[in-house]
């Protein structure tokens, strides 16, 4: 689960910032290790993009060091990157799939656009602010309603509604 954990984005080889500093479990045993500048450097080399908050976000791809030379496995992504969804209040949180670079926001005020309903604490994409040519934002009330429509665009099998 991304909630800086063993296997999140902040210990992965494949975050830059993972191979100039270490992982950020080591922190504890190299105290040089700044991790306020390593989260801020953080960096994922097979999806091409900055992590926002590295200790709360996972994939496929995840592999802690060190990692085996020449695997073709780990040069392209597997699935999509994870961040924390909805508290639901029985049990873990669970993982919500980004929309390609695009991070859902977690506690939002929304309508939701599978339903219809308000929601004080939704899940809001926010893609006015990627594609000048989409000036709709996008508002989830639950994980389950976000995932669906997030199948419906994706159809990738790496992720069910069946989960959530």
């Amino acid at each position: 689960m991304p909630n800086g954990g063993p296997d999140v984005c902040a210990n992965c080889y494949f975050n830059e910032a993972v191979q100039k500093y270490g992982p950020a479990d080591a922190a504890i045993a190299r105290p040089a290790r700044d991790s306020i500048t390593a989260e801020r450097e953080a960096y994922c080399e097979i999806r091409g993009i900055r992590l926002p908050a590295p200790y709360h976000l996972t994939c496929g791809n995840f592999r802690g060091p060190p990692l085996p030379i020449n695997d073709p496995r780990m040069q392209e992504p597997e699935g999509p990157l994870f961040r924390r969804g909805l508290e639901t209040g029985i049990g873990r949180v669970p993982w919500i799939p980004w929309h390609f670079d695009v991070q859902p926001a977690v506690g939002r005020e929304i309508d939701c656009t599978f339903c219809e309903r308000h929601s004080n604490n939704g899940i809001l994409l926010e893609l006015s602010n990627v594609d000048e040519n989409n000036s709709a934002d996008l508002g989830f009330c639950t994980n389950l309603h976000y995932v669906v429509w997030w199948c419906s665009v994706h159809g990738d099998a790496y992720v069910t509604p069946d989960d959530y």
